[in-house]
């Protein structure tokens, strides 16, 4: 998977950096041609403070790695922290 695009939707209104990602030579594109998107919320743009403070706060109570993903960063954070 490799980024082929970027989409800057703050033009269109929306506080929001997007990315692609897809295979890129036919083969790979044969085997998986599925699409991944990444966005940015931009909260830097959002004018409006009651709802910047509301999507800031939806934000910090977002996990994104279960407990287990966490606890093995952790643990590889400190093997790197101690290695050196």
């Amino acid at each position: 998977m490799y980024p082929v695009g970027y989409y800057d939707l703050s033009v269109a209104g929306a506080p929001v950096h997007s990315t692609v990602f897809r295979p890129l030579d036919d083969a790979a594109l044969r085997a998986n041609p599925f699409r991944g998107f990444t966005s940015l919320l931009r909260l830097d743009l959002i004018a409006d403070e009651a709802l910047r403070a509301d999507a800031e706060a939806v934000l910090a109570r977002r996990q994104l790695f279960t407990t287990g993903c966490r606890r093995l960063t952790g643990c590889r954070q400190m093997i790197w922290n101690t290695s050196g």
